[in-house]
């Protein structure tokens, strides 16, 4: 019995493998990045300015992203708190130094890329460097999340909009979001 349900464990591993399927989870190092930088991305789309994106951006059917969020029933915080965030160190687009996360147009999951040559990921590194710019990313993959593509509008210009619209705001606003969010499902 025993050596019936490794082998079916191990065929279920191969074939997840085989599809590309891997659902990885982050290093707990990471994974509080992740939650400093969705505190940080909570805050700012409160602000009735930065939730407009979601009237400006739209889907491949040219769907404003807000009628997503209206079939889900999900208001904007809501709908933040339900993506998951994986590693995406075995996803092709992460090998590019300058990507930091990835997810496809619609699908709820992220996947958070490793930095070359070290044990934590972009997202990480970004968060002690430049904690605005994580945030403005975590907005930015939202809005894939939600249907939006690329190219066009270029990722370029998807984040110089998300900069423009969702500027910075207090810290301390930013840690009270974060002790106040419940964990992810």
């Amino acid at each position: 019995m025993a050596r019936a349900l490794a082998m079916f464990i191990l065929l279920l591993a191969t074939a997840s493998q085989a599809a590309g399927v891997r659902d990885t989870p982050l290093p707990l190092w990471d994974e509080g990045a992740v939650k400093r930088a969705l505190a940080g991305a909570t805050y700012r789309l409160e602000a009735p300015e930065c939730e407009g994106l979601l009237d400006e951006f739209t889907d491949e059917q040219g769907r404003p992203l807000r009628d997503r969020l209206d079939d889900l029933g999900l208001n904007v915080t809501e709908y933040l708190r339900t993506i998951a965030f994986r590693s995406g160190n075995w996803i092709p687009n992460c090998w590019s130094e300058s990507v930091v996360m990835v997810t496809h147009p619609g699908h709820r999951t992220v996947y958070v890329c490793a930095a070359d040559g070290r044990a934590q990921t972009r997202l990480s590194l970004s968060m002690s460097r430049d904690q605005d710019f994580a945030e403005i990313a975590i907005i930015h993959e939202m809005l894939h999340t939600l249907g939006l593509g690329e190219n066009p509008p270029t990722s370029q210009e998807i984040t110089q909009r998300v900069r423009r619209r969702c500027p910075r705001v207090g810290r301390r606003a930013s840690r009270q979001a974060l002790a106040s969010r419940p964990p992810a499902p």
